[in-house]
């Protein structure tokens, strides 16, 4: 990236109520957003609104009246019943063991077997554990940021930024200059008392209360106002999450994604509160604390997604490939073999081979060679990703011949992987930026294809219309110690193989008894599956064969009990039933989502309205102003041609860009923070103005130099190929 001193002028000169000039034919200057729970709106370009009223204290009720208790409840279940209808769900016939107790003082408790919770000492409690708190936060700060950590563009951003800050002599502080915080999440509900002061001090924008104890959450109907709670959030025009669970992994899981998923740049300094000692409170944070990094982690780089749109281009210009389109309704009796690539494949290979024609046969990924090189031809070859899968392919077709293996993949696949194929099924990834450039409905999407390729192959068998699942290889762990984490015969153990080693420290129920050690990615890939299966159960039967995890939903079934019919027909007419699924993807569809001057137009008009809610503002000190910027950088599905693509191929680099801002600007004292907003809006043009010049570069012509492309060859000599059918087992 050029030092282009001429932006930095120009960013430094900004200020309040400013919009960038519209450089570019046909740019927006506004947009808008709207945030469901509040229902604020803001406008870019536009004034900020006056600040609301700080919402006042209400007098203090007299709970020792049941009718007032009565009345509360009443009101709190209309509220609750309206903002969050999955918790009014719990709680609207929960019946609890506890007896709530209000004390003649006036002061709520709860009683369980003669033992109150806070020990008729509620007010006193909580005031002495606030007071204890605010001397010493719980917050969660990431590692400190460096260039390395980024890609390209966000890594010359920090570099940039700490090498003017030092020399202008700002030294930043190890842990946050002020109690406020994007993010609260609270430990522990109890009956409500500790939650106003929490969040009008630390001002949060987005508060997640865990409470694994639908006991609290009923009683605290009659002697918390949550219609009040209510009001301050949106006051603060923020998002209130209640997550109800009492295991630690599942609570650890959904503050993860919670975090990413509504703003990943103010993951930094979170406050975490814990009410009071809870085993499940205490191993979720733990592990919360020690994934913390990966909450931030697959933001999405700008060159990825110059690469995954550049894949997608070429690999359905022709006006010829086939994508999917999932159907309405559709029912295969024939039953379909789920294949992974774990350790227990070896096991069921001699089974699979000898019932490959009375099953469809799908392979995940890297479970290709086992199958290949013990004489099993599948029907489907399923991948998603668009990096590291031709070496695999290549591996295998250099001495086989695969080329009547159906190829069912993202649009995204590496260009060299699908000439291997004689035919090939593509599909769109919703997360990904092709999937609204080229795409108007999610129809087109394969629903549940992550975090694995196994889950993708289960997502695809369970919408083609299949009824009776088996899965051999989708052991999702380990049962035989971490050495052993592929089949014997996997690429992954070949030389010069790409392989990313896993540690395997969970442990989880095994299929057939004892346990399975699981890592972090083989329990994500669990629960995935476990939820997918949930969503399909009705009139399905799903086998596991593998000796791995248990899954739920799945009923554990050694292979040798197994036993199949032969198909009606064979299995050519259920194939072509699945093939109909993937319509042509025509030439005149490609041209309505795909032009090159219009999408450059596009992409400038989305850096204009970034670079005005980054820039447009007098200062930072309002962690709203993350809001508006997220919601920016949030795609829009609205399933039209170019929707959304734009924000999916910038916003991971954006967002590495604030995150690294927020990380230095809120360790800084306030005498240095308006210094430190001079260098950083500097730098921030820069960058924009560096991802502008790069998107026209890598856009702006693809179209009109796909006609010059040539298909890459095949590998290898198709003659000098074994068939697979007489491969013999290695």
């Amino acid at each position: 990236m050029p030092n282009d001193t001429a932006a930095r002028k120009s960013a430094s000169r900004r200020t309040a109520g400013t919009t960038p000039r519209a450089r570019h034919k046909g740019a927006k200057s506004t947009t808008e957003w709207t945030r469901k729970q509040t229902k604020a709106k803001a406008r870019i370009g536009k004034k900020p609104a006056k600040a609301a009223k700080k919402v006042r204290r209400p007098r203090k009720l007299d709970l020792r009246d049941p009718k007032v208790r009565a009345r509360l409840k009443e009101k709190n279940l209309a509220c609750i019943e309206q903002r969050a209808p999955a918790m009014y769900a719990l709680v609207r016939n929960y019946t609890p063991l506890s007896k709530l107790a209000v004390l003649d003082d006036g002061q709520p408790d709860t009683l369980f077997e003669g033992r109150y919770f806070y020990n008729k000492r509620h007010d006193e409690f909580v005031a002495n554990q606030l007071k204890a708190f605010w001397k010493n936060p719980q917050r969660m700060p990431l590692a400190p940021l460096q260039p390395e950590q980024f890609d390209k563009t966000a890594g010359e951003f920090v570099y940039n930024v700490l090498k003017r800050s030092t020399k202008a002599g700002l030294q930043f502080s190890v842990g946050h200059s002020s109690d406020e915080s994007y993010f609260l999440y609270v430990m522990g509900l109890g009956l409500g008392g500790h939650l106003y002061e929490l969040v009008e001090r630390t001002k949060c924008k987005a508060l997640a209360i865990l409470e694994p104890n639908l006991e609290f959450l009923v009683h605290s109907l009659e002697v918390f106002d949550w219609t009040r709670l209510f009001d301050v959030i949106d006051d603060h025009e923020g998002l209130l999450m209640i997550f109800v669970d009492n295991r630690p992994m599942v609570l650890s899981q959904q503050i993860r994604g919670w975090l990413r998923g509504i703003n990943p740049m103010s993951v930094d300094g979170s406050t975490c509160y814990t009410h009071y000692n809870n085993p499940v409170f205490n191993a979720a944070l733990k592990k919360l604390v020690e994934d913390r990094n990966l909450i931030v982690a697959g933001l999405g780089f700008f060159y990825d997604e110059t690469l995954m749109i550049g894949n997608t281009h070429h690999n359905l210009y022709s006006g010829k490939e086939r994508v999917y389109m999932r159907p309405e309704k559709s029912r295969i009796e024939a039953p379909v073999f789920v294949i992974g690539n774990g350790p227990s494949l070896d096991d069921d290979l001699d089974f699979i081979r000898e019932n490959q024609d009375k099953a469809i046969i799908v392979s995940s990924g890297s479970a290709l060679r086992p199958l290949v090189l013990n004489g099993i031809l599948p029907d489907f070859q399923m991948e998603t990703e668009n990096i590291d899968v031709y070496p695999l392919i290549a591996q295998v077709a250099e001495d086989h011949d695969i080329s009547k293996v159906r190829l069912v993949t993202s649009t995204t696949v590496d260009i060299q992987v699908p000439p291997v194929f004689d035919e090939v099924l593509y599909y769109f990834r919703g997360s990904l930026s092709p999937f609204p450039i080229f795409c108007d409905t999610d129809r087109r999407c394969i629903g549940n294809p992550n975090p694995t390729v196994v889950n993708a192959s289960l997502s695809f068998a369970q919408e083609a219309g299949f009824r009776t699942f088996y899965f051999f290889g989708t052991d999702m762990g380990t049962t035989q110690g971490p050495e052993r984490h592929h089949s014997k015969y996997a690429y992954q153990y070949t030389k010069g193989a790409i392989h990313r080693p896993q540690n395997y420290n969970i442990p989880v129920p095994g299929n057939f008894g004892g346990n399975c050690m699981a890592s972090d990615g083989m329990y994500w890939t669990r629960d995935a599956a476990e939820r997918a299966i949930r969503s399909y159960a009705l009139g399905r039967a799903y086998y596991n064969c593998s000796n791995g995890s248990r899954i739920e939903g799945m009923l554990p079934m050694p292979s040798k009990l197994v036993r199949l019919k032969d198909l009606p027909g064979g299995k050519q007419p259920v194939i072509d039933e699945i093939v109909v699924n993937f319509p042509v993807y025509s030439s005149k569809e490609f041209d309505a989502h795909w032009n090159d001057n219009k999408m450059q137009k596009a992409f400038d008009a989305w850096l204009d309205n970034a670079e005005t809610l980054m820039l447009d503002r007098k200062n930072y000190d309002d962690l709203g102003y993350l809001t508006e910027v997220m919601a920016h950088l949030s795609p829009k599905m609205g399933f039209e041609p170019g929707t959304g693509g734009p924000a999916l191929v910038f916003r991971g680099t954006l967002m590495m860009i604030l995150m690294a801002f927020e990380y230095y600007a809120r360790r800084l004292p306030k005498s240095d923070v308006r210094k430190f907003e001079k260098i950083a809006r500097e730098e921030i043009q820069v960058a924009i103005d560096y991802l502008r010049r790069e998107a026209k570069k890598q856009f702006g012509t693809l179209s009109k130099d796909a006609a010059k492309r040539r298909k890459p060859k095949k590998p290898g000599k198709k003659s000098a190929k074994k068939p697979v059918a007489t491969a013999a087992r290695a």
